[in-house]
């Protein structure tokens, strides 16, 4: 497909021979304008998304224009230390519920990429002098406020999010039922971790179900499954551990014939909530267009 991209300071046309499967962040990296943005009839487009995906044609004409920094609301709490990203301090920065400062763009951008990618949470990425990280979990409506998302932006995030979480219920409710994986859980090794606690070598993710093997090193772990990412600790299985812990048992018991997981989910409680928040805030972007 050909593309036109008009720049809205000098009105220069730049026109573009295209794949339905580019990126709009590799459209801009063409143009040389990385930190730029497009739109199209009005409409922003989002940098991950691919030009199928922003139901893009041929010769369609695409606006290209600097980036409008996101202002935050008079009652929302500044910070007055730099952003913890970027190190800014000029920028207004928000002072989040960990206390820690960031700036909306950056807020924005660690939204886009994480929900992007799979993610069904947002935690704060801040590492102290002492290197312990501060991986506090920041709720939607914070997001909401400080990295000051319109309704669209809001929406898309929350479709996003509830699909993750309904595709991790799917492989959760397929996986534990499977009498292959408890085989694998309940034949593996045992083996010392960290200050010499021995517990199996192989365990499920506590949220997705899906295998991992303890290599070597500590016992900190990071599901690798696609839009999974939970952090737990290998001994005790929880995500909160703080070094001195207990040894969790086997995850799935095999016991006549049968297999019985160890623990649940409240996944689905989560996406029915979701789900209600986004069917609202849909109807009122409906009720807001008529």
């Amino acid at each position: 497909m050909r593309l036109i991209v008009v720049n809205s300071e000098n009105h220069k046309r730049t026109y573009i021979v295209a794949t339905p499967d580019m990126t709009v962040d590799e459209i801009l990296r063409f143009v040389k304008k990385e930190k730029w943005a497009l739109s199209y009839k009005g409409t922003p487009l989002w940098r991950h998304n691919t030009l199928r995906d922003c139901r893009l044609r041929t010769r369609h004409k695409l606006s290209l224009h600097p980036p409008k920094k996101r202002r935050m609301r008079p009652e929302v709490r500044r910070a007055k230390a730099p952003c913890m990203i970027t190190l800014d301090d000029a920028d207004e920065r928000a002072e989040m519920t960990c206390g820690h400062a960031i700036t909306p763009d950056a807020l924005f951008e660690m939204c886009e990429y994480a929900f992007r990618a799979g993610k069904c949470e947002l935690r704060c990425p801040y590492v102290g002098d002492d290197m312990a990280p501060c991986d506090k979990i920041w709720s939607m409506d914070e997001l909401i406020e400080k990295a000051c998302l319109n309704p669209s932006e809001h929406g898309e995030f929350l479709l996003k999010i509830t699909q993750t979480i309904s595709n991790l219920q799917k492989v959760r409710d397929n996986i534990s039922v499977d009498q292959e994986l408890a085989n694998i859980l309940n034949s593996c090794e045992w083996k010392k971790i960290g200050s010499n606690v021995s517990c199996p070598s192989t365990r499920a993710c506590p949220k997705c179900g899906a295998v991992i093997e303890h290599i070597m090193g500590c016992p900190n772990m990071e599901c690798t499954f696609p839009g999974c990412g939970t952090r737990f600790c290998f001994v005790c299985l929880q995500e909160r551990c703080r070094g001195s812990c207990y040894i969790a048992p086997i995850q799935f018991q095999v016991k006549a014939n049968s297999v019985t997981a160890d623990g649940g989910t409240a996944a689905t409680h989560f996406v029915r909530r979701l789900s209600k928040r986004l069917s609202k805030r849909m109807n009122l972007d409906h009720s807001g267009k008529n």
